[in-house]
């Protein structure tokens, strides 16, 4: 464009509010694009829904649960669902299958938390290491990465296919 050409000469022209910076118009955050379309997506929030109730239950067990998980009592024993009093039945030594599900959900929800969560803060950790220290640290870290994983599946398949790998 001619240096002496204003914006107005060529047919351009800017509302008076507007400054040079840019367009008023601000972009979406990858947060607000999710929540933007889970809005709208009934399936995914009821099944989320359900999880956010199921953990919630295992969570508050001992305060929801009806009965004691591990008490046992031969007269109620191997009642079916929908029995007075047992909402799920009871087992062969008449436990409540809701108390112990509840129960169960704690163990279950801790074996699948902790490890992941573990595992984050030791590959958070290498990754500070790697980024601070660089190349020299990297390479001898990623390569025994590498190694650990080319290697992993070989204990655990010998002893489930019964023969040697």
């Amino acid at each position: 464009m001619d240096p002496g050409m204003s914006d107005t000469a060529i047919g351009l022209s800017l509302p008076p509010d507007a400054d040079e910076k840019g367009p008023s118009v601000k972009a979406r955050g990858y947060w607000q694009t999710v929540g933007l379309r889970l809005r709208y997506d009934y399936v995914t929030l009821f099944f989320m829904l359900i999880i956010a109730i199921v953990a919630l239950a295992a969570v508050f067990a001992p305060v929801l649960a009806p009965f004691d998980p591990n008490k046992t009592d031969m007269l109620t024993r191997l009642k079916p669902i929908g029995y007075p009093g047992h909402l799920l039945g009871t087992d062969d030594l008449g436990r409540d299958m809701l108390s112990r599900l509840m129960y169960g959900g704690r163990i279950s929800l801790t074996m699948g938390l902790l490890p992941v969560g573990f595992a984050a803060c030791i590959g958070g950790l290498f990754r500070l290491i790697e980024g601070f220290a660089g190349c020299w640290v990297y390479a001898p870290i990623i390569r025994t990465l590498y190694g650990v994983f080319a290697l992993s599946s070989v204990p655990l398949r010998a002893p489930l296919s019964g023969t040697l790998v």
